[in-house]
């Protein structure tokens, strides 16, 4: 067991024994009782009266003692390792509070402004501290509003030795207030921006009260780029007064589900002639927790990469919309071979028609996201606020954007002609060049993933989700020539209609076997609860049941099942997998033996998942194994082998399950990569099925938070490895070992 994870175990193994000796009675947030005993300990007699700093007593109390929780190896450790122990007491409490700042962000930001020794730097809505713990060069105050919170920043603060003046109390109320001048400001604005309205406001009275020269480095929602909203007045201080130096649009590196992702907005309170803009999409590691890459993204704003950065003039922002999202600056200026914008191919329709009271009018009552099924569908209503309309010609289209998802389209049929539709304000009509660009080939792309994240970098993110015509226009699709893009969607159509035939056979299937399968249930059910069976007919009962279940996931897996939509659960993968094997054994292969080993760690690991999904990954990868790497095999030779290991390792000091998978059989096509694996539907030559249930198995790892990390297949040796990441520890189980 490295250190990490021994440090990890032993305050688990703490909070567990304190709970017993408490009789149940467990504070919300053990982690800090056992971080503050912790620093008690350990500076004993240097730092007396330790809990009366700053109202730590008031929040916590007295705290425990941990000592009597611990044997004297464990003691040593804590003590040598205090610093790292304290840090992942906090961590974890963070986490319980959702609230975890990456450090990689706050050095990035720290490295970016620079201060120098000495400067008094504001931080408002300080968390942890993390600005402060990073710069102990400057003098930091600020204010932390949650309790808890605040009692971990004085942690923070005292564990790594920084003098810093915070209080507890909102930030917010310092609108009100004379906020002190400062050399500069650090702060990471509430993920939730409702709830906290006077937030942009508060760094407006932060700017004027902040000194000449001043740096400002703001993490704010990327809503506080785009047009509209609350933002406004304060993008128009920062562009009007020339005080932007930096605009960074973020990858999704903060490991909460707080949905928008996030921006890092730099100035300085004196005028500039233009600023940077940088889309930082792509610097995150490929790893399960997506750490930014703030070294590379350093070296790439300091060098000034164009592959990621701009410089933009302040007069070449629109006075209109204050619009200063990164990625549209380089969508726009992108030139790809073989690509056309929409306003070269559309064009835009708009309500001309007058409607008269009592007249007739339609609304869209939906539209869609399947290329092949999109004709138009209209609703007789009405609504005051609409007085005008558009009368319907054959061959108009209706878009509309879903943001996180993709576009839905609504064409009109000979049916609707002449009808009057009103366009309401999320949706733009228009109609297209049909000698440049083939109908169906233009649906299929304006449906595609390459459209919907061109569309979702203009969309409005901070209100109802639509898009301006104009960044309608700006978006590019390819456009061969008119035959080219006929044998485009015949290929597309052909794998469609495949897809569509599996879907509905599963669907079918299902229903044709919803009687018979519950008859099934019922009459197992009367045979289990029988008191007539002897002990052998109950384990033969007990694996008729196992294979009925199998059957069950089998149909729903052919039925297009939605696996990420299963509910989860903290779940012992170690006692799941020597379950199903026992069952598989039972009920599965005759073809294979298998084998299954883990590390003490990973034995008492849980993870969240749902074990109907878990059960279908291990059906897919093991009929896998039956099927395609050990054939049409009748009996069972020694040699086969399904072989399962897990181990636990620690990646960005993180836990994680290493799952690996392998058979011996025979191995894949050559070429056969992990992509063709988890795609839907593909074809495997000679074995008389489709697909390796590679979608579902991936489906499955990503609903856990994992990823499939490697797929090997060679002569003797088929591995699939799996990256899951662990959710907490199994406490009963950790003293068995």
């Amino acid at each position: 067991m490295d250190n990490t994870s021994y440090l990890q175990a032993i305050i688990d193994d703490i909070i567990w024994k304190w709970h017993v000796s408490e009789n149940g009675r467990l504070s919300e947030y053990p982690e800090l009782h056992v971080a503050l005993s912790l620093y008690k300990w350990k500076l004993e007699g240097i730092k007396p009266d330790l809990v009366n700093r700053d109202g730590v007593r008031e929040i916590m109390g007295d705290g425990i003692d941990i000592r009597e929780h611990l044997s004297k190896e464990e003691a040593g450790f804590l003590l040598e390792n205090y610093v790292d122990a304290i840090d992942f007491c906090i961590e974890r409490f963070c986490r319980s509070k959702n609230y975890l700042q990456p450090t990689s962000l706050t050095r990035l930001g720290s490295k970016l402004v620079d201060f120098p020794e000495g400067s008094h730097i504001y931080n408002p809505f300080a968390g942890i501290a993390d600005y402060a713990v990073e710069n102990p060069h400057c003098h930091f105050f600020g204010e932390e509003k949650d309790k808890e919170m605040y009692l971990a920043l004085q942690l923070n603060l005292m564990v790594h030795g920084i003098d810093a003046k915070y209080v507890n109390s909102d930030s917010c109320k310092a609108c009100g207030q004379k906020i002190p001048g400062s050399d500069g400001v650090m702060a990471t604005l509430p993920f939730d921006m409702r709830r906290h309205p006077g937030v942009y406001k508060l760094v407006n009275d932060v700017l004027e009260n902040t000194k000449a020269g001043g740096k400002m480095l703001f993490v704010f929602p990327l809503s506080f780029c785009g047009w509209g909203g609350t933002a406004t007045e304060l993008k128009k201080i920062l562009i009007d007064n020339k005080y932007l130096t930096h605009v960074i649009q973020l990858p999704d590196v903060f490991d909460l589900a707080i949905g928008e992702k996030k921006c890092l907005v730099i100035a300085e309170k004196r005028q500039h002639d233009d600023f940077l803009i940088v889309d930082a999409s792509e610097h995150v590691c490929n790893t399960p927790n997506r750490e930014l890459k703030h070294n590379e993204l350093y070296n790439d704003i300091m060098n000034e990469n164009p592959s990621c950065c701009k410089r933009i003039k302040f007069e070449e922002i629109d006075a209109a919309t204050y619009d200063i999202t990164p990625s549209q600056f380089f969508l726009k200026a992108t030139k790809v071979d073989n690509q056309t914008a929409l306003r070269d191919i559309v064009t835009i329709l708009g309500s001309t028609d007058d409607v008269e009271d009592g007249e007739i009018r339609y609304y869209v009552k939906d539209l869609s996201a399947d290329w092949l099924q999109c004709n138009l569908q209209l609703k007789v209503g009405y609504d005051s606020r609409y007085n005008s309309a558009l009368i319907v010609k054959e061959g108009l289209m209706l878009a509309r954007l879903i943001i996180g998802t993709s576009f839905k389209l609504g064409v009109a049929t000979k049916d609707d002609q002449g009808k009057k539709v009103i366009v309401e304000h999320n949706t733009i009509a228009f109609s297209i060049n049909t000698e440049r660009v083939d109908k169906q080939y233009f649906i299929l792309n304006m449906m595609g993933s390459k459209v919907a994240e061109q569309a979702r970098s203009f969309a409005r993110i901070d209100g109802l989700g639509f898009m301006t015509k104009e960044n309608f226009l700006d978006i590019t699709i390819p456009l061969p020539s008119l035959p080219e893009q006929q044998r485009i969607v015949d290929k597309a159509k052909k794998a469609y209609l495949e897809q569509r035939g599996f879907t509905q056979f599963g669907s079918d299937l299902g229903h044709m076997l919803g009687t018979p399968f519950s008859k099934i249930n019922s009459a197992l059910l009367q045979l289990e609860n029988s008191v007539t069976m002897s002990e052998t007919d109950k384990k033969n009962v007990q694996n008729l049941k196992d294979i009925f279940k199998y059957a069950v996931r089998l149909v729903d897996v052919s039925g297009n099942l939605d696996i990420g939509a299963m509910e989860r659960k903290h779940v012992c993968l170690y006692d799941f997998i020597q379950e199903y094997k026992k069952k598989w054994e039972c009920f599965g292969s005759n073809t294979f033996h298998v084998k299954f080993k883990s590390d003490e760690k990973s034995r008492v690991a849980l993870v969240m998942a749902s074990e109907d999904a878990l059960s279908i990954m291990f059906d897919c990868l093991f009929d896998n194994a039956h099927r395609h790497g050990f054939g049409k095999t009748k009996t069972k030779k020694s040699g086969n082998e399904v072989a399962i290991s897990m181990s636990s390792e620690t990646i960005d000091e993180k836990p994680y399950i290493r799952l690996r998978v392998s058979n011996n059989g025979k191995p894949m096509e050559k070429g056969f990569g992990l992509s063709d694996y988890i795609m839907r539907g593909r074809y495997i030559s000679g074995s008389g099925r489709t697909g390796l249930g590679g979608h579902h198995v991936n489906a499955a790892v990503e609903a856990m938070g994992g990823k499939i990390d490697s797929l090997e297949s060679k002569e003797g040796c088929t591995a699939f490895e799996f990256l899951i990441p662990q959710a907490t520890i199994h406490i009963s189980k950790l003293f068995s070992l």
